[in-house]
């Protein structure tokens, strides 16, 4: 059992490490706009990490009945 959860959180991690990559590539243009008008470095994180704190949770809602209908 310790391999196989090894195994998933390694995937669950690569699959964060994707959605990251992800919206930061969609978002190229936005983030580069923002740093010529003057955005702080802190602000580009903010509006990334806000949008990827969103998505996360939204999943975390959807995916915790499901857990606890499998764990029961």
């Amino acid at each position: 059992m310790g391999s196989t959860v090894i195994f998933c959180h390694q995937r669950a991690g690569l699959g964060l490490f994707g959605l990251v990559a992800l919206t930061t590539r969609q978002r190229f243009k936005e983030i580069g706009v923002r740093k010529v008008l003057g955005a702080s470095l802190g602000q580009i994180l903010r509006l990334l990490f806000v949008d990827f704190l969103k998505r996360i949770g939204i999943a975390v809602i959807i995916a915790i009945p499901f857990t606890w209908y499998l764990v029961s």
